[in-house]
């Protein structure tokens, strides 16, 4: 019958006028459809014939041969309705088409050869969600090359093998879709002629850094430029203690990352009772940078008694916060004045007004970590010493790297006292700070203290 034939092989349509044979076609008597990588059969009809819902598409090299029957005969080459050639990801670039055909006819019922022509409305959906993923791919691609590895666009087309308008549309999907964030943030300017004058003051009392950052700058560069001292001491299996305190909450804020690292409690809690206090969510937003385990301690700085403070040292919990500082590498620290509002210390409410009274005429000058110490950075060691829940002052002298910030002007007497405890290794200040204690004594510093 018209449109029958092998389908794994060479196909002979015949018709009373006479038999002919297409070569890389495709016949289609009813409904029917090949692509021709194979042989395909053409259907010879009469002058006048017109088959149900037929439609004959040959796709040949060359012409067929005419047929040998009297009658002449004539070949339905009607054009084929392909669909535009779609690029898939997964078949090496190559294009294909898929065929629409009619409805009906002898073939309607026969498999379909989806190896070579998928259906037209099922593939189609599919290769254009296959052809999206791919350009986004392909955008994400360009992209990197453009803004990671600083090409131009027309480089990126070369690289791609697309023109330099493809490569500009692609690198513009990216960041249309999302697939691009660009972050601009200024580093703090620093003042390099203060800084090595504050390098060269306390160098003989074991600084060996210094940042001074304009005051013009604002608080937030400050933060930033001690957050970047930080993450450039720490190292991966190092323990990093945070003092408590608003500023050091301020620049661990400012932090973006830390290696894999302990992070501990250096006090007690100045705001006791306070389960919400900044100081423990500190604590777990640094734990959450290392990815280490978050041990807040929920106890306050300053204890009333001495066997109090004692008890709460042997709690399993304390302990076990505590017994880090043990291996104690890097430390960030806040200098304090010992003056009402600003000393944590100075103002917690277990302290006694002839506590306070009594320190002041020990010659106290400066806080820092709950040690006290004098204008020549001698500590100061009272019963008030005793019943703080601190770190122990000798794991301060053996961390490798103390970075202590200081933000105010009135504390510039208190930060020199610091320093020449010989207990900090970074400092980073500001350029009013620093001219402040920079004049603050014309003298040479004093050896420093044992």
């Amino acid at each position: 019958m018209p449109g029958s034939g092998d389908r794994h092989g060479p196909r002979l349509g015949t018709a009373a006028a006479g038999q002919v044979r297409g070569e890389h076609g495709v016949g289609q008597g009813g409904h029917s459809d090949h692509l021709g990588e194979s042989w395909g059969h053409g259907i010879a009809f009469p002058q006048g014939f017109a088959g149900r819902n037929s439609t004959s598409i040959g796709v040949s090299q060359r012409a067929p041969r005419p047929a040998r029957a009297s009658t002449p005969a004539v070949i339905c080459t009607t054009r084929p309705q392909w669909s535009p050639p779609l690029e898939h990801p997964d078949r090496g670039g190559r294009s294909y088409a898929a065929i629409r055909t009619g409805t009906g006819g002898p073939f309607t019922g026969q498999r379909r050869n989806r190896r070579h022509v998928p259906s037209a409305t099922g593939t189609a959906r599919r290769t254009t969600m296959a052809a999206s993923a791919w350009e986004s791919l392909r955008a994400a691609r360009a992209a990197h090359l453009h803004y990671v590895e600083g090409l131009r666009v027309t480089q990126v087309a070369e690289h791609l093998g697309v023109s330099r308008f493809k490569a500009g549309r692609l690198i513009q999907t990216a960041r249309e879709q999302g697939l691009v964030h660009i972050e601009i943030t200024p580093p703090p300017l620093a003042d390099p002629t203060r800084s090595a004058a504050l390098l060269e003051r306390y160098a003989p009392h074991g600084l060996t850094r210094a940042l001074v950052v304009p005051a013009q700058a604002g608080r937030a560069a400050l933060n930033r430029a001690a957050a970047e001292a930080v993450e450039e001491a720490t190292r991966p299996g190092d323990v990093l203690g945070l003092a408590c305190g608003r500023t050091v909450n301020q620049v661990v804020a400012a932090l973006r990352r830390l290696p894999d690292c302990d992070v501990v409690q250096l006090t007690g809690l100045t705001t006791p009772g306070d389960v919400n206090d900044s100081s423990v969510e500190t604590i777990r937003r640094a734990s959450r940078l290392t990815r280490s385990t978050a041990v807040p301690v929920y106890v306050p700085m300053v204890l009333p008694s001495l066997a109090e403070a004692a008890a709460l040292r042997v709690r399993p919990a304390l302990a076990k916060a505590f017994a880090r500082l043990d291996r104690l590498t890097v430390a960030l620290i806040t200098v304090g004045a010992w003056q009402p509002g600003d000393s944590n210390l100075h103002d917690s409410t277990g302290l006694a007004d002839s506590e306070r009274e009594a320190a002041t005429r020990r010659g106290v000058v400066a806080e820092f970590a709950g040690h006290l110490v004098d204008a020549d950075g001698r500590t100061v060691a009272t019963d008030l010493t005793d019943r703080c829940l601190v770190v122990p002052l000798e794991r301060l002298r053996h961390a490798r790297d103390v970075v202590a910030i200081a933000a105010a002007v009135r504390r510039a007497s208190a930060v020199d006292a610091a320093l020449r405890s010989g207990l900090i290794h970074t400092l980073v200040t500001d350029t009013e700070v620093a001219d402040a204690f920079l004049a603050h004594r014309d003298t040479a510093p004093t050896e420093p203290p044992d």
